[in-house]
């Protein structure tokens, strides 16, 4: 009898550990940027980060332990974006991270991500050079790659013989300058000129913008974030060159036309896409649902950051368990997950498997290329 006992002691104690162990809290790290230049970015990958929190949360979290995001404010910097990635690893333990924003840092705290086999998740870096950062690096956000590309055939079918680039000196302007020159050079197309600037340079444009006057060409492509963009729009305006503008999926359309006014008419730009009236059920009960907690319309970062966590959870499911490796076995087993940003699934290179569509701003808003030609619409001025 007492060894039955024991027995039964032992079991009552063995199923309760087990128990604890499936509702063990699961840290999240994050490393947003809250502040630096892509601070606007930041907010709203944030915003959308906690309504994914409260929904999963308020869902059982991941076997019943809720998720706890830790965030880290990288302020748009390198430096500071490894040492709060160190804080996560180091002093939280953390199994994975979310972020960066901005393709640098992002690159620069893969390294640590990678050495240290715990799982990084993007939600919008777009670097080409991310798809070759290691096995435990993934982005939800499509490469500049496929931007790149996009933005080049564009420009030829439109027919664009001499291109101007405006490249932010950085790996995410850079990489869309390389790619987008690469793609769209031939025998009768040309970048006559391809300016670089660093972000604190993000307003002195003037002499950039007296030669492009100078050249004169019929294309110019903006690959840059959202501030520089404006400013460089505002510019050109005022110095009255006509070309064709092309602009980088940094776009957020009403920032834009907040900032830039009516100079970012006609702007044409590549992004994935997002529809705040879709009447799609996941896409319609997340714009309820942010709506409800913000008070305002969410938008395609928002949205990524939405996914970005519960691709995560996603990937805990699939893997079995919140360790890295089981997690990163999970995340590349996803192949037709449909959430707020649309349907996901990731290569072999941890890159999600998405292609960008084309947009114009029309009367101050974002509306489909195509939909702006099959109106009767036209880019070019009719004599």
């Amino acid at each position: 009898m007492g060894m039955l006992r024991r027995s039964v002691v032992f079991f009552v104690v063995l199923l309760a550990a087990l128990a604890a162990g499936c509702s063990k809290e699961v840290k999240v790290g994050a490393v947003i940027s809250e502040s630096g230049a892509v601070a606007s970015y930041g907010e709203k990958v944030k915003k959308g980060l906690d309504l994914a929190l409260d929904e999963i949360n308020a869902a059982g979290g991941f076997r019943g332990g809720h998720l706890h995001v830790i965030y880290k404010d990288d302020a748009t910097n390198s430096s500071i974006g490894r040492r709060v990635t160190d804080e996560l690893i180091q002093d939280e333990d953390v199994p994975v991270i979310i972020g960066a924003i901005s393709s640098p840092v992002t690159l620069s705290i893969a390294e640590i991500c990678e050495e240290q086999q715990v799982v990084l998740l993007s939600p919008t870096s777009s670097a080409p050079s991310i798809s070759d950062a290691g096995d435990f690096i993934f982005r939800n956000w499509p490469s500049d790659f496929d931007e790149g590309n996009s933005m080049a055939r564009f420009a030829k079918d439109l027919g664009l013989e001499r291109v101007v680039v405006f490249a932010l000196n950085s790996a995410y302007g850079e990489g869309l300058r390389d790619i987008f020159t690469q793609q769209y050079s031939g025998k009768y197309r040309k970048v006559v000129e391809a300016f670089s600037f660093d972000e604190s340079e993000a307003t002195n444009f003037k002499a950039m913008v007296a030669e492009v006057k100078e050249l004169d060409p019929d294309g110019i492509y903006i690959a840059t974030y959202v501030t520089s963009q404006a400013e460089i729009l505002r510019q050109l305006d005022a110095a009255g060159i006509e070309a064709v503008r092309m602009g980088s999926s940094a776009v957020v359309p009403q920032e834009l036309v907040e900032l830039a006014g009516e100079t970012a008419e006609d702007l044409v730009f590549s992004q994935t896409i997002f529809d705040v009236n879709s009447t799609e059920p996941v896409v319609a009960e997340f714009v309820r649902a942010y709506r409800d907690k913000y008070n305002e319309d969410p938008d395609i970062y928002s949205a990524h950051g939405y996914d970005a966590l519960f691709l995560l959870r996603e990937a805990m499911e699939k893997g079995g368990s919140a360790h890295p490796r089981d997690i990163k076995l999970g995340l590349i087993s996803i192949q037709d997950y449909m959430g707020a940003a649309g349907r996901t699934a990731f290569n072999d290179q941890g890159d999600v498997i998405r292609y960008p569509r084309m947009f114009i701003i029309k009367q101050g808003a974002a509306i489909p290329y195509d939909k702006f030609v099959e109106e009767g619409g036209s880019l070019f001025k009719q004599n």
